[in-house]
């Protein structure tokens, strides 16, 4: 007899798309640091030519774009957790992704261990999931696989029980 392996991806792989669009908010946070610091440094600078100055225009201009973008996925993402029931989940989640806190400050914040935080961000990872898919901010990846049992001529229909 064939041995029966079932799919099963690692769950990270599931909501990948909802974690990439929840760091979204970091990456915007990250950019918009680092047009900060360049602004710093080209403001330092005494008596720019006109190409300095013009470069310098460009860059101020760049990072009051990037702050607005900032602004703009913190609000979308803080009304997508807004949206989540539990309580927990949703302190986690924003915790996570908008204050962008680690395990250990989060379970320590809520007075919980890592692992009980963990297990609310796994519980909302779904309903996030399926907001942002009903929003259609990202796509519906889930393509449930279908078993097929492998059978020989000789117990082809002997099989009594469900195969799952």
């Amino acid at each position: 007899m064939i041995p029966i392996h079932l799919y099963r991806p690692d769950p990270k792989d599931w909501f990948r798309d909802v974690m990439v669009y929840l760091i979204r908010l970091n990456d915007c946070r990250r950019r918009a640091g680092m047009l900060r610091e360049r602004v710093e440094l080209l403001d330092g600078v005494e008596e720019p030519d006109r190409e300095l100055v013009s470069y310098r225009d460009e860059v101020h201009q760049k990072l009051a774009n990037a702050e607005q973008d900032m602004k703009r996925v913190r609000v979308e993402i803080t009304e997508l957790i807004g949206q989540i029931d539990s309580e927990e989940q949703r302190t986690v989640v924003s915790r996570r992704y908008v204050e962008w806190q680690s395990w250990r400050k989060i379970a320590w914040g809520m007075d919980q261990p890592v692992e009980t935080v963990q297990m609310y961000h796994a519980k909302a990872l779904p309903i996030l999931k399926r907001l942002l898919v009903a929003r259609g901010l990202i796509p519906d990846t889930y393509e449930p696989k279908k078993h097929k049992r492998e059978t020989t001529g000789a117990d082809a229909g002997s099989c009594d029980r469900k195969c799952l």
